[in-house]
């Protein structure tokens, strides 16, 4: 097992970290917020401290718990997206798999019909 590891290239070690790491902020983002996304909790335009890390907007709202938060909002949507588009695509290849007049000469069966098939053609 510890072979088949150190074979690993060390770029996918590098995916693997920045995937896991983008999805612990996906999970853990709001417990990790220490104030809420449009709570005001100072004056604006306050510089980085040990209270906030990345300071204040011009509305006196916390920059880290904004970043969370819209960390938070942007892996969600780019994963609906994927999922979607892999539904659609899917479901594409899985009709021209099945009529053959649509499909015209890819060979690709029923079973198949997975987006590997895709870059058979």
């Amino acid at each position: 097992m510890t072979s088949k590891l150190k074979a690993i290239p060390l770029s996918a070690w590098l995916g693997i970290t920045i995937v896991t790491l983008n999805l612990l902020i996906f999970v853990f983002g709001p417990m990790l917020a220490p104030y809420g996304m449009n709570e005001i909790v100072g004056a604006p335009f306050d510089p980085p401290s040990g209270q906030f890390w990345f300071g204040l907007d011009q509305n006196g709202r916390d920059m880290f718990s904004r970043l969370l938060a819209g960390a938070q909002m942007s892996i969600g949507v780019s994963l609906a997206a994927s999922l979607i588009s892999f539904s659609i695509g899917l479901a594409f290849r899985w009709v021209s798999s099945l009529r053959s007049s649509v499909a015209g000469s890819i060979p690709c069966s029923r079973a198949s019909s997975t987006p590997s098939c895709a870059f058979r053609c």
